[in-house]
């Protein structure tokens, strides 16, 4: 919640929004329609929510995962809209102009949309038909740029799927105690990509342990950081652990006493 941004618009004119990350969107006049089809004139707020790297994707928990393969992010954004306390919707043949800042941008980057269930994880699919332009900015300001057509809004990414040629392992990492499925997460966080692959356990057995990469994706050789955070009866604890991937990878974690504001600026530190 702290992390979103709110907007007021008039819908009748075009608008643009300027996220503090540099996200920029551009809103046509009367793009906006209630639930029944009529256009929108009152006020219209919009929430925006930029997660630009893979800190952000470690503090606010969206990690890129399509269908079981791992994406690179260029950057993912939640837009919602609502007049009056209701949400509104994307008139047809509307859409919202979608400008992402990036650095070294490349041609690879597809459009994924994304739908959040009820305990809050998003999940990815690829929408094919959409296109992604790389802008070069004279000012310095590179990115990616795309029109969004999708009427209820929500999440949409900017990514490519992670395939990589090089000898490929599994990542495990075992927690200890009352460290367990139901109260912890991890993650693999690289410096070198914007990744941060979560590491998961298995959801019919909340006590467990141990929490696993999708088989044989993560690079042989390649450098993370492990990052685990975990919360008990309103405490928190956490380990950063660096890593250089071996075959069959196991890593043993000790989690400490920690704060969310001090875990926040570990994982900013990365």
């Amino acid at each position: 919640n702290a992390a979103s941004q709110d907007f007021s618009i008039d819908p009748t004119i075009y608008n643009t929004i300027e996220g503090a990350e540099g996200t920029v969107l551009t809103i046509p006049a009367n793009t906006f329609v209630d639930a029944s089809g009529s256009p929108i004139t009152s006020t219209v707020n919009v929430n925006l929510l930029e997660i630009l790297d893979n800190n952000d994707m470690i503090s606010l928990s969206v990690p890129a995962v399509s269908d079981g393969s791992y994406l690179i992010s260029g950057g993912e954004l939640r837009v919602t809209a609502t007049s009056g306390g209701s949400p509104v919707y994307l008139a047809s043949g509307s859409s919202v102009g979608m400008f992402v800042p990036a650095t070294s941008p490349t041609s690879e980057m597809g459009i994924f949309d994304g739908v959040e269930d009820a305990s809050g994880d998003v999940t990815w699919t690829s929408i094919d038909t959409a296109d992604v332009v790389i802008v070069l900015d004279s000012t310095g300001v590179d990115g990616y740029y795309y029109d969004w057509a999708d009427s209820t809004l929500g999440w949409i990414n900017c990514d490519y799927f992670w395939d990589v040629t090089s000898a490929k392992t599994t990542v495990n990492a075992n927690v200890s105690g009352d460290h367990v499925y139901d109260n912890t997460q991890v993650f693999l966080h690289s410096s070198s990509l914007s990744v941060a692959f979560p590491l998961l356990g298995t959801a019919s057995d909340i006590d467990e342990n141990s929490f696993y990469s999708y088989v044989d994706l993560i690079p042989v050789g390649m450098d993370f950081t492990v990052v685990a955070i975990s919360e008990i009866s309103g405490s928190y604890y956490s380990a950063f652990v660096p890593i250089t991937v071996a075959v069959d990878h196991v890593e043993d974690l000790t989690l400490t006493a920690t704060t969310i504001g001090a875990f926040d600026a570990a994982v900013a530190a990365l």
